[in-house]
């Protein structure tokens, strides 16, 4: 079923897309589009598996004083799984998000506002062997870094890049689940650099003389947690949630102690979201459209390939959108290794008609690498929508949810 708010149906009626619409298709939508009643409100808390000093918690509490606060029930839900919570923040699925300093950049890029802060700034630093004197040095060099979607691996990442650095011009990129044991490999030669808090760093490189040296840093960034709520969200519930939080003895102290976001905090999530590595904003040989486009070109018989997660593509869809089980497991960069990714569904498309690729917006990079493979397959036309799901979703437009309509089913 379609879905989508009041305000963003009554934008679309009144758009020269809506004009051959005929009037009970546009009621049925109204209808389609009002908010659901008496709903749950979704609460996400993202950890990070390399903060090894933050474990699990009990729930009950929290989630009973944000329920009493909404006068809503609340349902919280803890995950160490970041690739799926920065996933959540570009789709609106929660009311309430928590979070390290990445995932509520993101967040706030995709329709939410900062509360409450905690924790103090950090820098990250980094690291690298005795012998290598510049970030260009690393060229060929081995780079290990935490789990892929950390603080630590996100902030590296960008690193490199901001000294026109590649990370496939290394030699590899190792991702582990701890993020201490990367100075330890240095020091013993099984790696040439890697990413650590700053006075983690310095106090390493001290206790180990000539063993390796801080090669860049980064600027200070949130080292604590952020609270972030949708920006649907009533003035009322946003203040209560804030009070909630920053009181004495919060009931959100498992969590962590906030305080209230000032605009100082918002500058420094700005920058943080400025790391991200984003896709290009052009691909030679495809034509990248917007979300009007994409609904003229459905009209007009083209194909849309929706290359996210199976449960993305249940949860919310462009309603004649097929999936491609698509399995990417190459960087998110311009110079991504395509033979480490399976395309192997996109031979069942027609390589004749008119395709569309998207995912999940700028930051996500299966529809460009998508709309790349479908180019070197041979396919006639390929548009590359880049603004994705959340573009899509901003303008109110008609999608839908449940059974997976696969390739494989659909040719």
């Amino acid at each position: 079923m379609g879905s989508c708010s009041m305000g963003a149906g009554r934008r679309c009626l009144h758009r020269r897309r809506w004009c051959g619409v005929s009037r009970v298709a546009q009621l049925v939508l109204l209808l389609l589009c009002a908010p659901a009643t008496g709903a749950d409100f979704k609460a996400l808390v993202s950890l990070d598996p390399a903060d090894s000093a933050r474990g699990f918690f009990s729930t009950a509490a929290p989630a009973a004083a944000l329920s009493k606060a909404v006068n809503t029930n609340v349902r919280l839900l803890v995950s160490k799984d970041l690739k799926d919570c920065m996933r959540a923040t570009r789709t609106g699925e929660n009311q309430i998000l928590i979070g390290p300093a990445h995932v509520v950049a993101s967040a706030l890029s995709h329709g939410y506002v900062l509360l409450a802060v905690s924790g103090s700034a950090a820098k990250y630093a980094l690291v690298a062997r005795n012998g290598v004197a510049r970030v260009p040095d690393l060229a060929g060099a081995r780079l290990y870094l935490p789990q892929q979607d950390s603080m630590r691996s996100y902030v590296a990442r960008a690193l490199p890049e901001q000294d026109g650095l590649s990370l496939k011009s290394m030699k590899s990129v190792e991702y582990r689940n701890t993020s201490g044991a990367g100075l330890v490999a240095v020091g013993l030669g099984m790696t040439d650099a890697t990413v650590a808090e700053l006075p983690e760093a310095q106090e390493w490189i001290q206790g180990n003389p000539g063993k390796a040296s801080i090669l860049s840093m980064s600027q200070d960034v949130p080292g604590g947690f952020g609270l972030a709520v949708h920006a649907s969200l009533p003035a009322a519930d946003r203040e209560r949630i804030a009070r909630l939080a920053t009181e004495p003895n919060s009931p959100l102290l498992p969590i962590a102690e906030f305080r209230r976001a000032v605009a100082s905090s918002e500058k420094a999530y700005a920058y943080v979201a400025s790391l991200g590595i984003v896709t290009p904003e052009s691909l030679t040989g495809a034509q990248v459209v917007g979300a009007e486009q994409v609904f003229e070109l459905i009209a007009k018989g083209a194909v849309v390939v929706d290359t996210r997660s199976a449960k993305e593509y249940a949860a919310e869809r462009i309603a004649q959108a097929l999936w491609a089980p698509y399995g990417e497991k190459s960087l998110k960069e311009r110079d991504y290794n395509s033979a480490l990714d399976d395309f192997s569904a996109f031979a069942k498309l027609d390589r004749n008609k008119p395709t569309v690729f998207l995912c999940n917006g700028p930051e996500c990079w299966k529809s460009y690498k998508a709309s790349r493979e479908a180019l070197a397959m041979g396919f006639k036309t390929v548009y590359w929508f880049r603004g994705g799901m959340p573009e899509w979703r901003s303008l109110g437009l008609p999608t839908s949810r449940g059974e997976i309509a696969a390739v494989a089913e659909r040719r």
